[in-house]
């Protein structure tokens, strides 16, 4: 079983028919470097010959050509800020060497089918937010006319109810949170107006087989249907986390849940959660 952690890298690795999870910030208050596996059952620990430096916050992506594309992390203390580029491909990673790249520091970032494009956006700690594509070799900066507010702890997930990828929720101070929504239509960020969303800005954010799911830390779970938020009733709801990541597995339709960093205790877990379209259950 995985480590206690937070801020974990999470993606589905489509070659492999796997999600793949790498670092995230431990309960020993030092980021981790180990690579895992979850095959729609079980948690394996991979042994890839070389990996990343440790770290938390990290952006992974694919890249549609069969790979996974990790870029930066880092946060506050003992998790120094990271602007490397590495791609996992048969289970192994191998550091990439982009003629530009976004500054060192966490990001957010999403494959988008409809464009075939890897987007990546960063809020800085400048207060600068700053939108990159991944070409396969380096990462060129874009100039949308718009972009979302600055925001710490955002939510960035593909949407397959409009084939679009979406930023909702953060915080730009502590205090206040932000629930409104934002598309990319493949030049430029537009915010969307639904007529809901949900109450609060702090949760977590993944796709699943017919929209997106936001995850609360008030034990609130709502669904994403392409146009409007509705908060949904689950039979069970997951322990509610902060820094927890989510990601979709195609293998088995289901959105997996990891980690986080309990608001109550303040301690670091780890805990898997499966949203099955329905209801959450926590797997041992």
């Amino acid at each position: 079983m995985p480590a206690a952690r937070e801020g974990a890298a999470l993606a589905y690795d489509d070659a492999n028919r796997t999600l793949v999870m790498f670092g995230g910030y431990g309960s020993n208050n030092a980021p981790l470097g180990d690579s895992w596996s979850w095959d729609g059952n079980h948690w394996s620990q991979l042994s890839p010959p070389t990996s990343p430096p440790p770290r938390s916050f990290g952006a992974l992506a694919p890249d549609g050509l069969g790979n996974l594309i990790l870029f930066g992390g880092g946060a506050a203390n003992a998790d120094s800020p990271q602007g490397d580029t590495w791609k996992w491909t048969d289970c192994s990673w191998t550091q990439l060497h982009p003629a530009s790249s976004p500054r060192a520091w966490s990001a957010l970032s999403s494959w988008d089918p409809r464009s075939r494009q890897l987007l990546l956006i960063q809020f800085s700690p400048d207060h600068s937010v700053t939108t990159w594509l991944w070409s396969g070799s380096t990462w060129s900066q874009l100039q949308p006319a718009h972009s979302p507010p600055w925001r710490e702890d955002a939510g960035m997930a593909y949407d397959p109810a409009r084939g679009r990828v979406l930023v909702f929720g953060g915080f730009p101070q502590l205090g206040l949170t932000l629930t409104d929504t934002w598309a990319w239509t493949g030049a430029d960020w537009m915010q969307l107006q639904p007529a809901h969303h949900p109450s609060e800005g702090i949760g977590n954010l993944g796709t699943t087989r017919d929209g997106l799911v936001w995850h609360e830390g008030d034990r609130q779970t709502w669904l994403w249907n392409g146009s409007d938020w509705t908060k949904a009733s689950p039979a069970s709801e997951a322990d509610p986390f902060d820094f927890q990541r989510l990601a979709y597995d195609a293998a088995s339709s289901q959105t997996v849940a990891v980690g986080g960093h309990s608001g109550f205790s303040g301690d670091i877990v780890w805990e898997c959660w499966i949203w099955n379209g329905t209801t959450w259950a926590r797997q041992s």
